[in-house]
């Protein structure tokens, strides 16, 4: 997976301040999750969106749901992304992009996403949210991939999702 995200980063039309590529109509936004005190009755967790430098839909927020834990807050990054995409496109405030990458360093979010919702397991509420978000994204006519990245690593913009 990590080559799919080499070949959209490569792109010679990427902006890397935005992560946007005019030419071929995507837009690559990293996110990512995590959850201090993880699977105890204290954990708190939250979710980092890094739109590109100096975005003002840069963000970090707390997971709201019950029971946080690190893959539902990864779960719930996508889902935000998804979710301010369509809500910014529909107002206006966005131009309409043909594709959006979510890169993610998330195996769990890979793999899961490709499942039919009936058969996850784990973290239903955020699924949920996950899997209504990208409807929307559909009915505006928007695709979504979800691009692997190394977690931890010297990417900039990993680090500012972390």
């Amino acid at each position: 997976m990590t080559d799919l995200y080499e070949y959209y980063a490569a792109d010679p039309s990427l902006d890397a301040h935005t992560g946007v590529s005019e030419l071929y109509g995507y837009r690559i936004v990293h996110v990512d999750g995590s959850c201090l005190d993880n699977g105890s009755t204290n954990a708190r967790a939250g979710m980092g969106l890094y739109y590109g430098r100096d975005s003002p839909l840069n963000a970090a927020v707390q997971y709201l749901l019950a029971n946080p834990m690190n893959n539902g807050s990864e779960v719930m990054a996508a889902a935000a992304v998804m979710a301010v995409v369509w809500s910014e496109t529909a107002e206006c405030r966005m131009p309409m992009y043909k594709t959006l990458c979510i890169a993610t360093d998330s195996t769990y979010v890979m793999h899961e996403a490709a499942k039919v919702a009936s058969s996850r397991r784990f973290n239903a509420e955020a699924w949920a949210f996950y899997d209504t978000a990208l409807q929307q994204l559909r009915n505006i006519g928007i695709d979504m991939i979800l691009l692997k990245v190394k977690g931890h690593d010297t990417s900039l913009e990993n680090n500012e999702a972390d």
